[in-house]
């Protein structure tokens, strides 16, 4: 039975992550890390549709969450490795998952939680600051007019804060960030 969960060992490889200066060095250490966690007599390959579609669900609550995509851009780039490394192995499950003998899908669940956890450990570290120096201030504008756009006591205000943020992200024009258009659905939920 393993004594720690996938969190805390990425909680873990935080610290050591600093001393290395490289979260990416760190996530291929997890990886191989990982393998030797999942021992052939685990039974966790019971619950790996389960764990699969928790981190779908905490991604998705993510890639809905305005204020986070802006804040945290890296885990939304598929160009940053650890992002990259998650998106492959979701791909992966998706194509992949109803052939999978247990074992397999039980190791790759398992890859998939811990690339998550690097992935958005990373892209947490990284914040703002993976957007281009240029793009960093309109970037912090942006996150500060949707949190002013999702706590706004009126129409009024919410229309004006959510047009700035539209504003503000449309001029940066990164693919990694939300487009004018979906931008009134993530903070009203109604897509107007």
């Amino acid at each position: 039975m393993n004594q720690f969960t996938i969190e805390e060992f990425i909680q873990n490889v935080g610290a050591v992550a600093a001393l290395i200066g490289s979260l990416v060095v760190v996530w291929f250490l997890c990886k191989l890390m990982f393998r030797y966690l999942l021992s052939p007599h685990d039974e966790s390959w019971k619950t790996a549709p389960r764990r699969v579609g928790d981190v779908k669900a905490a991604y998705g609550g993510l890639l809905s969450d305005l204020v986070y995509r802006i804040e945290n851009p890296a885990l939304f780039d598929s160009k940053v490795p650890a992002t990259k490394e998650f998106e492959l192995l979701l791909m992966r499950w998706d194509d992949e998952e109803k052939g999978l003998s247990p074992e397999t899908a039980a190791r790759l669940a398992g890859e998939l939680e811990l690339a998550f956890a690097a992935a958005r450990k990373n892209a947490e570290t990284l914040g703002i600051r993976h957007l281009p120096r240029t793009a960093r201030k309109n970037g912090q504008k942006a996150a500060h007019a949707a949190r002013l756009a999702q706590h706004a006591t009126t129409t009024g205000e919410r229309e004006a804060a959510m047009a700035t943020v539209i504003r503000l992200l449309d001029a940066l024009a990164l693919y990694y960030m939300p487009t004018p258009h979906d931008i009134p659905k993530m903070l009203t939920g109604t897509g107007k």
